[in-house]
Formats: structure tokens, sequence, C-alpha cells
């Protein structure tokens, strides 16, 4: 996920979405996602690397769950 990590002193204030689907790489990674386990693996990589904490620190960048989006749409959304 290169691109993941050189996008990040481009966001803009406000809501970004940034989704990944890491998985440890091996046999049972392998053996059940053929076609996409080296995305998966680096996934893994991106998200447990150390460095990429500090990124986000060095920007400013929090990061939450959807469940407080989540919320805020439920509490904004129009009556009907």
């Amino acid at each position: 996920m290169p691109q993941f990590r050189a996008s990040l002193p481009d966001l803009k204030p406000g809501i970004s979405e940034i989704f990944a689907h890491p998985v440890a790489d091996g046999a049972e990674l392998r053996a059940y996602d053929p076609n996409n386990a080296n995305t998966r693996a680096g996934d893994y990589e991106t998200v447990t690397d150390a460095g990429l904490a500090q990124m986000l620190r060095d920007h400013a960048i929090r990061c939450i769950s959807f469940r407080p989006l989540r919320s805020r749409m439920r509490d904004t959304a129009p009556e009907g």
C-alpha cells in the first residue's frame, strides 16, 4: 500500500475513509484467498508497521472506527 502512505500528507481536514483487509501471511491465507493473498498480506504489513503510527501522529491524523460516524449519521438523518 505505498499509495496509502503517499496520500496521508495530502488529506484535507474532515473525514476520510481508508479501508484494508489485513491478514497475516501464511498457509491459511494462501489456501482461502489465493487471488488476493498478496494484497491482504501487504495490507497487514502496512497497518502493523510502527512507522505508520508515527506518520499518523506527525500529520495529526486521528483514527476512529465507523461507530461514531454511524451515530452521527443517525442523529442527523431526516425524519421519515
